[in-house]
C-alpha cells in the first residue's frame, strides 16, 4: 500500500508601491485579492500612524464607516461589488497634506487577517498645473499659447 502526501503552499506577494500626488488630486489605490473562498470577507484599508487606522472598511453586510478616522470622512469609496470581483481597490478623493502616508489592504474573514499590499503616499502642496508655450510666428511677433490657464496678450519682440 503506497500513501502520497501532498503538500501545497499559497503565496501571496506583498507589494509595495510609492506614489506622489498634489493636494486636491484624488486617487484609485489598488488592491486585488480572489475572495471566492473566503467566509464573511471584509477589507479594511488602514493608514500607518493613524488612531483609529481604518481609513475606510467593506464588507457583504455594507459599508460600516462607524471606525473611519474622521480625517477621511466623505472623502472615500470602493466598489459595492468588490468582495464579488476581487478588486479591493480605494477611491480617495480632495487629498490633502496630511493624507501622506503608508496605506495597508487587508483581507479578512472569520478565520485570519491577510495583508495584500501596501502604498506609500506622497502629498505635494498643490502647485499650477498650466503649461506654456511660446510660438514664434516672425521675428517681431510671438503668441502665447497655453493648456488650462488664461492666455498673456500677445508679446512683441524687437528684430535684433
Amino acid at each position: 500500500l503506497r500513501r502520497t502526501l501532498c503538500v501545497c503552499f499559497l503565496t501571496v506577494s506583498l507589494m509595495v508601491s510609492a506614489i506622489e500626488m498634489f493636494e486636491g488630486d484624488f486617487i484609485l489605490l489598488l488592491c486585488n485579492y480572489p475572495t471566492f473562498n473566503l467566509d464573511q470577507p471584509k477589507v479594511v484599508w488602514t493608514r500607518s500612524g493613524l488612531s483609529p487606522s481604518t481609513v475606510h472598511k467593506l464588507q457583504l453586510e455594507g459599508d460600516p464607516l462607524k471606525d473611519q478616522n474622521q480625517l477621511y470622512r466623505g472623502r472615500t469609496f470602493m466598489e459595492t461589488n468588490a468582495l464579488e470581483t476581487g478588486e479591493l481597490n480605494l477611491n480617495l478623493t480632495n487629498l490633502q497634506l496630511s493624507d501622506t502616508g503608508t496605506y495597508t489592504c487587508s483581507i479578512q474573514d472569520f478565520r485570519e487577517e491577510q495583508r495584500v499590499t501596501d502604498i506609500e503616499l506622497l502629498v505635494k502642496e498643490a502647485v499650477s498645473h498650466c503649461l506654456r508655450w511660446t510660438v514664434a510666428w516672425t521675428a517681431s511677433f510671438s503668441l502665447p499659447l497655453s493648456s488650462e490657464c488664461p492666455a498673456p496678450p500677445p508679446q512683441h519682440h524687437r528684430p535684433s
